[in-house]
């Protein structure tokens, strides 16, 4: 079912939740591109081993002065409501919670939600193995408005691409899935930025 288009507004500022390389390598470049980006991180997150220079991921964010906070937990955070204004989109990749209804009438329809994957095809953990046991070379990416229901909110953009026939373990998936990743959600910054209409598609379940 298709809903009526809808666009974010004037945006000029970031709030990047979760952890892992998609995230590192996106709060650089909207730092290198003069946005104002801020990144809320999990403990567990920010000690990960993410940056290049073998450093964690807040060792990098601190090095390129990306605004970093860390918290236990983002629904107990209260100092957010400082962070989010009608101009501030949260882009969630890989967080460590699951947002409940403080976080989201902080950012009021401005928040969405990253996924690396096919959606719902692939949804759930090992995707990658699963798709090597069953030959399956096709990636996807994802942005998905977030609402109380987990996983539940309708796909603004999406993308398939193909793993290249070399792909043969994990690593080679994640390899390629991080390099489309990147590229995938830059362009929906960019997109964003000219404030493009989005047209919400609900995901088909039956296709879970």
């Amino acid at each position: 079912t298709r809903a009526i288009k809808m666009r974010f507004g004037p945006i000029d500022s970031f709030i990047l939740i979760g952890g892992g390389p998609t995230l590192f390598d996106l709060a650089i470049w909207l730092k290198s591109q003069n946005l104002r980006v801020t990144v809320v991180t999990a403990p567990r997150h920010a000690v990960e081993q993410i940056d290049p220079t073998g450093g964690s991921l807040v060792d990098g964010l601190n090095r390129s002065s990306v605004s970093t906070v860390i918290v236990d937990d983002i629904n107990d955070y209260a100092d957010i409501v400082s962070l989010v204004h009608d101009r501030t989109l949260g882009i969630a990749i890989g967080p460590a919670w699951i947002f409940r209804k403080f976080v989201l009438d902080c950012f009021v329809g401005r928040l969405v939600n990253f996924h690396g994957i096919r959606l719902p095809r692939t949804r759930g953990g090992a995707h990658f193995t699963w798709q090597i046991l069953t030959g399956d070379k096709t990636g996807g990416c994802n942005i998905q408005l977030v609402e109380r229901k987990l996983d539940a909110g309708s796909v603004i953009k999406s993308l398939e691409y193909r793993f290249p026939a070399i792909a043969r373990i994990p690593q080679d998936y994640f390899d390629e899935s991080g390099r489309q990743d990147v590229l995938f959600l830059r362009e929906f910054i960019t997109e964003v930025l000219a404030e493009k209409e989005f047209e919400p598609i609900h995901l088909q379940e039956g296709f879970s």
